[in-house]
């Protein structure tokens, strides 16, 4: 504070300085109004920077208040041990240029198809070239043509309710688990040491915030969301069930409803409030449809030029023609990439932009995929309209200010899309039809392509940027029905790097195919993938299926239908100590070490009994700082840990191993799993199920069925490991939880010391039914595993609690009737006897007087002498003594 205030003290004296120097030298002119301007600024800034340290200070007085002494602890600490760190420096722009260059070098012959260049600039895979001159130009791009508020006038549709899918009242289950947890922990008296793994985490927050910070971990890209969830691991678990409950709810919806949901994901995304003031266009007619759509298109081209304005055309040519490379083409695994330096600096740039706007123009496109705005585009008379020929097919064409829209008729139609110049739309109105390629990038900054008919179509790419995919542009693909085929090779199907990318497919039994990074990616950016009937079948090899990396907000969201997911089965996985392949999809939130902190990926997955194939770190988990989390609403799930077979459907060349799966957490993340209903199976070899991983947290949730928890590796089924949380909560239904390894707690820690983080957390919370434990935990009690933070608990529900009191009482009640029974048929039986020996003594009587008047002369018989002597004591004789 000192210092800050001795360089505020210099600079006002500096700035003064140099102002009277202006005014002696120089006569009053124009120049004097930047002059001051410039030491108002300055002030403002040292002022800004003092109250900055102040705050800083003051959160650092506050942390060291209420933290445990802290001075054994050094960064190497809060960085995992046993994994090489990266070994590259900030090597600057220069190095970092010459290794995404030779990155190129070494792609395979499918990847070299994908990253060539074509000889029609104005194509829309054309490298971007600038004119020497406009190097380092900042943009200046008109944008003020943009409308805040778009006509025609919007309608306002209400929020769809959330209790509509899944297990009923889950809010309520999870809290009350919660609320047994709690009570447990402080029964066992723990609390303390989880008031201490939070405060150590919360250091861990505060010192790696820069950029900058001597270690793997830095503040690029980081979420308040994350931060939110990670300061309060156990009561996270209930934000997060309520919100992939919201999410689906909105995505699963119509416009109105995704556009809901988009904006959800702005404000976890940290970005500002929506422009866009319309969820639904009102058109009556084919031509008021089309001249909409026309006025939509250019404005979403203003605004994506909005989005990327803040940089310079250099800039912006350096992230189209790297990213790809730097992200995707040279990536090998899913944790890191191998041009660290670069990336860090690609990353900043991305930083600078307005990702904002780019969610307004994906805003301004949806409801051009309300049903009643597509009917009318679906009636429009192409006979008036300019006709081109495109193969072998006849197509219409509309200009608009920013570009054509173009229109195919009912026969089965041929689009070579990236073979047409000047194009930004196109509308399908039937028949089965052909995709080949249609990229989205900064040289078609906005693409959209409709297709109304419910024909079996197929899509087919190798391009990057393609099916509802981008990088640096906004594209939206919509199509109505049929039973189609997409096939990509990477960045596709609903996947972005810069900018928005949306695939809605309506309905019918649908194949997804992208080999990498697709079905639902984004890396800066928004990507969607939506499917909203029919069994479908989706397959990747890496890095796909609602991954969200830094920047990113990611989903897959399936609606009904008999689905297939897989991801894996191509690339060997990074540990050497163990077979198997990475997969990095189906709900995962994740990082890129060394790099940036992860985004948001989300799988939320409706009806139907689905099948989930999986390699390393897959199926709702985080990773690096990130949030992932999967959700499915009913049926009997399968989970499958790791793929049956290799990405290309041959036998596999690594043996069947799976690592992180099921509600996880790796290094400083949050993973979460909920599945509402069905007779569900959970399967993978070690390190999942409601598992965590150095300072992490991860929760498996299952509401209801007759549940196998097949796992039965090292740390599976509620298990923290190297100062972390792992929670596998169960709710009703019969439970079989194989192995014994639930709710365990070592005492082992190696990354952190236990003086610093407190303690392993292993939590197994399962309420009802009858349930059977590998460990031999008893049901209706709780059961200690390891220390005393591992623990599972298994109680009866609250119907099943006053159902068994209503037993217990009824059997009570029926063993005093049963006891009253008793007494008075014994009092009966004791009358009964009275009155038989009365009956016998008034018979024995009669009989006697009868034989006396029988004989009436015979003399009574005499007692012995022993006789007399007995009678005599007997009856009080005064000669015997009594």
């Amino acid at each position: 504070m000192q210092f800050s205030r001795c360089l505020l003290s210099f600079v006002t004296a500096s700035l003064s300085l140099f102002l009277c120097w202006e005014s002696l030298s120089c006569s009053v002119s124009a120049r004097e109004v930047p002059v001051s301007m410039g030491i108002e600024l300055a002030m403002r800034d040292a002022e800004q920077a003092l109250a900055e340290e102040a705050d800083l200070e003051d959160s650092q007085a506050t942390d060291e208040a209420v933290s445990v002494d802290e001075t054994t602890m050094t960064d190497d600490r809060a960085v995992t041990s046993g994994v090489a760190e990266d070994d590259a420096v900030e090597d600057g722009v220069a190095e970092g240029t010459e290794a995404a260059a030779s990155s190129d070098s070494e792609s395979t012959p499918a990847e070299d198809a994908i990253l060539s260049t074509t000889e029609n600039k104005d194509a829309p895979d054309a490298k971007v070239v600038l004119p020497p001159d406009q190097e380092g130009v900042a943009h200046t791009s008109d944008t003020t043509g943009i409308k805040n508020v778009f006509t025609p006038a919007a309608t306002v549709v209400p929020a769809r309710a959330i209790d509509l899918f899944g297990y009923p009242n889950s809010a309520l289950a999870v809290a009350e688990m919660y609320d047994d947890l709690v009570k447990a922990m402080n029964t066992r008296r723990v609390t303390n040491l989880y008031a201490q793994w939070k405060r150590y985490n919360s250091s861990v927050l505060n010192r790696t915030r820069a950029k900058v910070t001597g270690s793997e971990l830095n503040g690029r890209s980081r979420l308040r969301w994350y931060e939110q969830l990670y300061r309060e691991p156990l009561s996270s678990v209930m934000e997060v069930e309520n919100y992939t409950r919201s999410a689906y709810t909105n995505f699963s919806g119509s416009a109105a409803d995704i556009i809901r949901g988009i904006r959800d994901a702005r404000v976890k995304m940290d970005l500002a409030p929506s422009q866009i003031a319309t969820n639904a266009y009102l058109v009556s007619t084919p031509e008021e449809a089309l001249a909409v759509l026309a006025t939509a298109l250019d404005q979403a081209v203003l605004l994506q030029k909005r989005a990327l304005a803040p940089l310079t055309d250099a800039e912006v040519k350096m992230l189209a023609n790297e990213l790809f490379s730097v992200f995707t083409s040279s990536v090998r695994n899913g944790h890191t990439l191998p041009m660290i330096s670069r990336a860090k600096y690609l990353v900043d740039v991305m930083d600078k932009m307005d990702r904002g706007s780019m969610y307004d123009a994906a805003e301004l496109l949806l409801p051009i995929t309300n049903q009643d705005f597509l009917d009318q585009l679906a009636r429009v008379n192409t006979s008036a309209l300019e006709s081109l020929d495109h193969g072998n097919n006849k197509i219409y064409r509309i200009p608009t200010a920013a570009g054509d829209i173009l229109i195919g008729g009912p026969e089965d139609n041929v689009w070579n899309l990236d073979a047409i110049a000047n194009v930004l739309c196109v509308i399908d109105l039937g028949g089965n039809d052909t995709y080949i390629e249609g990229i989205c990038n900064v040289n078609r900054p906005v693409f959209v392509v409709l297709d109304l008919g419910q024909g079996n179509d197929k899509y087919t790419a190798t391009r990057p940027g393609v099916q509802g995919s981008s990088i640096l542009g906004v594209s939206l693909w919509y199509n109505e029905g049929g039973n189609n085929s997409y096939s990509a090779r990477s960045l596709a199907q609903g996947s972005t790097i810069g900018g928005v990318g949306i695939l809605i497919d309506n309905a019918g039994d649908d194949s997804y195919v992208a080999f990498f990074r697709g079905q639902g990616t984004a890396l800066y950016g928004l990507g969607l993938m939506i499917d909203r009937a029919g069994s479908d079948d989706y397959r990747s090899a890496m890095l796909a299926q609602g991954l969200g990396q830094p920047g990113g907000f990611a989903a897959i969201v399936d609606v009904a239908g008999n689905d297939h997911y897989y991801v894996g089965g191509y690339y060997t996985d990074s540990y050497p100590e163990h077979p198997g392949y990475d997969g990095w999809g189906q709900g995962i939130g994740t990082g890129i070490r060394g790099v940036a902190c992860g985004g948001i990926g989300l799988l939320l997955e409706g009806e139907g009994d689905d099948t989930y194939e999986y390699d390393y770190f897959a199926h709702g988990g985080g990773y690096w700082m990130g949030v992932g989390a999967a959700r499915d609403f009913a049926g009997n799930d399968r989970r499958l840990g790791a793929t049956l077979l290799a990405y290309n459907k041959q036998p596999r060349t690594e043996k069947r191993w799976q690592r992180f799966s099921n509600g996880f957490g790796c290094h400083y993340a949050m993973g979460y799993l909920f599945d509402d209903a069905g007779n569900d199976s959970y399967n993978g070899t070690i390190m999942g199920l409601g598992m965590a991983w150095d300072l992490s947290a991860g929760f498996l949730v299952d509401f209801d069925g007759t549940d196998v928890f097949e796992a039965t590796g090292g740390l599976t089924q509620g298990v923290g490991a190297e100062g972390s949380i792992g929670v596998l909560m169960a709710y009703r239904g019969e439970k079989t939880y194989r192995g014994s390894q639930q709710g365990y707690a070592s005492s082992k820690l190696t990354y952190h010391s236990q003086y610093d983080c407190g303690a392993n957390f292993s939590f197994v919370v399962d309420h009802g039914g009858t349930d059977v434990y590998g460990c031999r935990a008893r049901n209706n009690a709780m059961s200690q595993r390891g220390m005393a933070t591992g623990f599972v608990i298994d109680r009866p529900t609250t119907e099943e609690l006053a159902a068994l009191e209503a037993e217990q009482q009824r059997k009570a009640e029926e063993a005093l009737a049963a006891a009253e029974a008793a007494k008075l048929k014994a009092q009966q039986a004791a009358q009964a006897r009275a009155e038989a020996a009365k009956k016998a003594d008034k018979a024995h009587v009669a009989n006697g007087q009868q034989t006396a008047r029988s004989v009436p002369n015979q003399p009574a018989p005499q007692p012995n002498p022993q006789q007399q002597q007995q009678r005599g004591w007997l009856f009080g004789n005064p000669r015997y003594p009594r």
